[in-house]
């Protein structure tokens, strides 16, 4: 009998988590991790009759193992909330009116910088943080006295570009129109940033502690290697593309039935926003490289793509008159330290267009 009612207790638990874990994962973020919940639970609940046939130890097995569950997926509902919550909050961190580069500190102070190709350096404890290498501030000392997690965040407005050495030593170029948050002092198992946009790195060694970079999308773990990866917000796609290394990529926020894909270097990976896969394909590097030395090399792009990372270096409007010429394909390098003008001269002259200026900020091609 005491068996019996132990099982009435386990079954009325299922039905209540069942309700729980429909409330904590109703929003869409979390429909995966949600309906992957309700399966296992509902599963484990139209068992509970086999269940009356075995001993009590079997009954507390499957118990433990709800308990176990649900402890695992309320604890990934908060990682993946926090992190969503994560980068809403550098979406709504005002950027400065005159367009510079912008260091955030963990005291809501903030250090701008008005070269367009600025380098930034931490110290091995992250003490202090040098600026193009002719300014040094020194920075709060909690993480190092208190042994906590302070974040920094850098913003790199469209038309500049930014190089940053992290206590670390890994070095990291951001592209036009990226912000990336990484901690002051890594600390922890791991070594985990934060990236919205484009950003290449070189990541150094370090066994005992990963290096992750967080996307609003997707993960990317890595023991020591060089990559790219591309992951800005209005784009359908994220990239990553591995030079050297191995790099491991997985959906954001799966803990269970995580599909995880290991990039050899030569390779890039696709994952789409809309279906969730990721697709693999052998590719030449240097052409998602390249923009970090300095130049852009382009092999039969389309025109609406190439339009597109200029709009992004430069801080442009440009715009192709006629959805046909859209499709026109452009090969060739461009030197991305060359003004726009000129660089909108190269591409017109290759590819038998004109190009006129609209007003200040706006270019038309016909």
């Amino acid at each position: 009998m005491k068996k019996e009612k132990l099982i009435e207790k386990i079954r009325i638990v299922f039905k209540q988590e069942d309700a729980i874990i429909k409330e904590k994962f109703k929003d869409d973020k979390f429909l995966n991790l949600r309906n992957e919940a309700l399966k296992i639970f509902r599963k484990k609940e139209s068992s509970t009759s086999y269940i009356l046939n075995k001993n009590i130890f079997s009954v507390l097995k499957v118990a433990a193992s709800v308990i176990l569950f649900i402890g695992l997926s309320v604890a990934v509902y908060f990682n993946v909330n926090s992190r969503n919550e994560f980068f809403d909050k550098t979406v709504d961190i005002e950027m400065p009116a005159n367009n510079s580069t912008t260091l955030l500190l963990s005291d809501g102070s903030k250090i701008e910088i008005y070269t367009d190709e600025s380098f930034i350096k931490y110290d091995n404890l992250g003490k202090s943080v040098e600026i193009d290498s002719v300014n040094t501030v020194s920075l709060s000392e909690k993480s190092i006295k208190e042994d906590v997690l302070v974040m920094n965040s850098l913003f790199v407005p469209f038309g500049k570009q930014s190089k940053i050495v992290l206590s670390d030593g890994t070095s990291v170029w951001l592209n036009s129109g990226s912000v990336m948050s990484y901690p002051q002092n890594f600390k922890g198992k791991s070594r985990e940033v934060y990236l919205r946009g484009e950003a290449y790195f070189e990541v150094t060694k370090d066994k005992l502690h990963p290096f992750i970079v967080q996307t609003a999308n997707v993960e990317i773990e890595v023991l020591g290697t060089s990559f790219n990866v591309m992951a800005y917000d209005d784009d359908i796609d994220v990239e990553a593309v591995l030079i050297e290394g191995s790099v491991k990529i997985s959906e954001s926020g799966m803990l269970f039935n995580k599909n995880n894909t290991i990039l050899s270097p030569g390779q890039k990976a696709n994952y789409c926003k809309k279906t969730k896969n990721i697709n693999v394909s052998n590719v030449n590097t240097e052409l998602y490289v390249s923009w970090k030395d300095g130049y852009f090399l382009y092999e039969e792009i389309s025109m609406d793509c190439l339009i597109e990372t200029l709009n992004r270096y430069y801080n442009s409007n440009i715009f192709i008159k006629g959805s046909a010429l859209e499709k026109i394909v452009f090969s060739g390098k461009l030197e991305n330290r060359k003004s726009l003008e000129e660089t909108l001269q190269i591409i017109c002259k290759s590819t038998r267009l004109n190009y006129y200026k609209n007003n200040e900020n706006e270019y038309i091609i016909e």
